[in-house]
């Protein structure tokens, strides 16, 4: 009886302990989601839904503990009353017969403290399939651990030239290809610019430069090396990447820039700074470098924190540098700060740079236009004016804009 209980509760445990660590990832992702997007919930008058939809994944994982604890309750109720039978037949048995002379009473005594320490191994041992909630999480942590490292095979290369070459290189998610046999090559000491409209694959380009992701099949490589041959490391100590969205860590300002370079300075870290434009108002905080910014850089405008991650990226001295649309949504008194950053951060260095505003990029060495993620022409800006009806098109849109 007792060994069919345990067999009970662990069936239990072994089923129920997934749904509830499934009900606590849902609930997990959607709190952070919600605290995430207070200000879009707020903006829009959107709460009571967005906290309804919270509070539904909270009643989920509590409808789940309760089943839990509902359906492991009788197999441990049931353990308990036959190791407590047990332990009174044991008692009892050995009482009669000491009455009856047949068990001194020393012996009647041992047997019957032996009875409770032979009842708390098998009590304990129904108290472990508990802990199958825990296996659960375990086998979790074993899938991510058993996905394979990205540069596992690979080594450290020290690089002699940086040109960039894509060769029928293909990417999608969710088996939807984003980017299609592309090929191309970016010289060293040049800059490209990929144009084209939102959604064909500029992004995804810069992001297979950096192997922030792998490609599906072909090859990219920087200075005649396949960058999946190199450690991540080697490879991005080559690389300099400003995002569109900055993201500043809940720290001093000193701390924000000098994490681009390892044992950086004061002075190397005012000395980029400078370049970037933002030491001015850094000293105007009220403790200079020193002042914490905040999670995110909450404490300072976009263009203080675009300004910050320019400052990061000069101070790492990388030779190739991706730009992300920098200045997308900066305003003009800002944008031309960070234009003058840019221009310092580029000096002798390989740029790839992401444009909405195609008079940005104007001077281009090479610019790619990107349709439906294939390269459809490439060339300068004139040669593309004469050759591309799309980047004709793109162009005349942004002047009609500009007039009004």
């Amino acid at each position: 009886m007792f060994f069919a209980a345990f067999a009970a509760a662990h069936k239990v445990a072994s089923e129920e302990a997934v749904n509830q660590q499934e009900a606590q990832n849902k609930l997990v992702g959607t709190v952070i989601e919600y605290i995430k997007g207070m200000p879009v919930v707020k903006a829009f008058n959107l709460a009571g839904k967005s906290h309804k939809a919270t509070s539904e994944d909270f009643l989920r994982l509590t409808e789940a503990q309760i089943k839990f604890e509902k359906r492991f309750s009788t197999p441990i109720i049931v353990s308990q009353c036959m190791t407590g039978l047990c332990i009174s037949a044991v008692i009892f048995i050995c009482g009669y017969v000491g009455l009856n002379g047949g068990m001194e009473l020393p012996f009647v005594l041992a047997m019957s403290v032996f009875a409770f320490d032979l009842a708390a191994p098998m009590l304990a041992l129904i108290n472990i399939t508990a802990f199958r909630v825990a296996d659960a999480s375990l086998d979790r942590y074993d899938k991510v651990k058993q996905t394979a490292v990205m540069d596992d095979s690979g080594k450290a290369v020290k690089l002699k030239n940086f040109d960039i070459d894509f060769k029928d290189v293909t990417f999608g998610y969710n088996e939807s290809a984003v980017i299609k046999d592309m090929s191309f090559h970016i010289p060293q000491h040049s800059m490209t610019a990929l144009v084209g409209k939102s959604g064909c694959g500029k992004s995804t380009v810069v992001n297979l430069i950096a192997r922030f992701w792998d490609t599906d099949s072909g090859t990219v490589s920087i200075g005649g090396t396949d960058i999946k041959a190199m450690t991540t490391e080697s490879l991005l100590e080559n690389i300099s990447v400003v995002f569109q969205n900055v993201y500043l860590f809940n720290d001093t300002v000193f701390n924000n820039v000098a994490f681009g370079k390892k044992g950086a300075t004061k002075e190397d870290v005012i000395a980029a700074c400078k370049k970037a434009r933002c030491h001015e108002f850094i000293s105007a905080l009220e403790n200079g470098y020193d002042t914490v910014i905040g999670e995110g850089g909450s404490t300072l405008s976009g263009g203080e924190k675009q300004r910050i991650s320019i400052a990061r990226a000069i101070l790492k001295d990388a030779p190739i540098v991706l730009l992300d649309e920098a200045t997308a949504s900066i305003d003009p008194d800002n944008e031309a700060y960070i234009q003058q950053a840019i221009t310092e951060m580029v000096k002798g260095k390989m740029l790839v740079v992401i444009a909405h505003k195609l008079s940005a990029v104007m001077g281009a060495d090479q610019i790619l236009m990107i349709e439906d993620g294939q390269i459809t022409a490439r060339g300068t800006h004139s040669q593309l004016l004469k050759a591309s009806p799309a980047y004709h098109e793109l162009w005349e849109k942004q002047n009609l804009v500009r007039k009004i």
